[in-house]
């Protein structure tokens, strides 16, 4: 009943959720009630606030002392950099001088990459320096024990069913972003296979 109220409401919105999640559905229909507003329009404005030009560009949303053991905060790379992305940010926001390392509201990847760079070039023993090698030290060690931890379950699935999997290295279209790439490393080679 409140799928079909949803429905003729706000068809875009109604698209968006499955027919049984109750919850969601209340909740659109609390914000129609409430505001008068359809909630795809709202969660359209809502999406595009903030936004810069390119939408392209990741956004950076730090938590401090944001729990870590549940949902996409548990992505290798996020608590390992809490640390050092509460200092440097802390920094960069209390730098009076405005000098070329703390670059002034920019979600930019490439700038922070070249602020990045020049904190690894910062002396030996530079604190903020030190903080951003023991993080990429970290993501380092976790990501090789979430690559074992996969093949391991990879390998528990060839056994138990019997599966011939196949692996694929992606490595270079990665690396090189070209279309080309994907055909040649990936599409060709598993092609080849299923035949």
């Amino acid at each position: 009943h409140g799928y079909q109220l949803l429905k003729e409401l706000d068809p875009v919105a109604a698209n968006r959720i499955h027919p049984n999640n109750h919850r969601k559905i209340n909740q659109y229909l609390s914000l129609y009630a409430a505001r008068g507003v359809l909630p795809s329009k709202l969660y359209q404005g809502k999406a595009a606030e903030g936004r810069t030009g390119d939408a392209s560009m990741p956004l950076v949303l730090i938590t401090p002392g944001a729990d870590y053991t549940r949902g996409l905060r548990q992505s290798i790379g996020v608590r390992e950099f809490e640390d050092f992305l509460r200092i440097y940010l802390s920094a960069r926001n209390s730098s009076a001088n405005g000098s070329a390392l703390w670059v002034e509201e920019s979600k930019h990847d490439k700038v922070m990459k070249e602020n990045l760079r020049k904190v690894l070039d910062f002396s030996k023993d530079d604190d903020l320096r030190i903080m951003l090698e023991e993080a990429i030290d970290r993501v380092k060690l976790n990501t090789r024990r979430l690559l074992r931890r996969q093949k391991r379950r990879v390998s528990r699935l060839e056994m138990v069913f019997g599966w011939n999997i196949h692996h694929m290295d992606a490595t270079e279209f990665l690396l090189s972003k070209s279309e080309e790439s994907w055909d040649a490393q990936v599409v060709k080679p598993a092609s080849e296979i299923l035949r």
